[in-house]
């Protein structure tokens, strides 16, 4: 069964910590983490859910800046001055040779037995399994190269229903034996119709 849902995901960040030199990919100047401040982070986006047997899957996407995407619409002045390249095959479709460049992340959640599943494709990827009382391996790749990291699930709950899933979990997140953070995720599902 598919329907139409509103997630909203309320990400809290306990504990922060700057990420070791070591734990980035060689010559990269920055890493993504720095910081101790508490920050709340909220994403909102339409997505698709699907039920399989014991399986609940939620699938969304969202822009890499976390802006909303604007339909292409060059004014007059603009659409006069601009040239666009053709590819050696031929000339785009004409959606596809006025829309920008919008790069997206598309995350799909798993709740499934006891365990929660976190999957993202974007400029950054992951793939993050959460089970309350177990130390899980996550994978990222990121624009300064692939790392890998440990989440320690320190609570996991979730519920899902015909029309709503909520779920919360809290973590710490290392790299190699050293803390990068403490984490507490609140999620929420809801069916709407459009």
């Amino acid at each position: 069964m598919e329907q139409k849902v509103r997630v909203r995901i309320l990400t809290e960040i306990i504990q922060a910590e700057s990420l070791p030199p070591d734990s980035a990919s060689p010559g990269a100047s920055e890493t993504p983490f720095s910081g101790t401040e508490k920050e709340r982070i909220c994403l909102e986006a339409e997505g698709i859910r699907r039920d399989a047997g014991r399986m609940t899957e939620i699938r969304f996407s969202e822009p890499d800046d976390g802006e909303t995407p604007q339909p292409a619409e060059p004014s007059p002045a603009h659409a006069e001055n601009s040239q666009v390249s053709q590819p050696a095959e031929g000339p785009l479709p004409p959606a596809e040779a006025s829309a920008p460049h919008v790069s997206m992340h598309t995350t799909s959640l798993l709740f499934r037995g006891d365990e929660i599943r976190v999957r993202r494709s974007g400029t950054v990827s992951a793939d993050l399994r959460f089970a309350a009382g177990v130390r899980t391996l996550c994978p990222y790749q990121t624009p300064w190269g692939q790392m890998t990291f440990t989440a320690a699930t320190d609570l996991l709950s979730f519920l899902v229903e015909a029309q709503t899933v909520t779920a919360e979990i809290r973590y710490r997140l290392f790299s190699g034996e050293n803390l990068i953070g403490r984490y507490r995720v609140q999620i929420l599902a809801q069916k709407f119709e459009k």
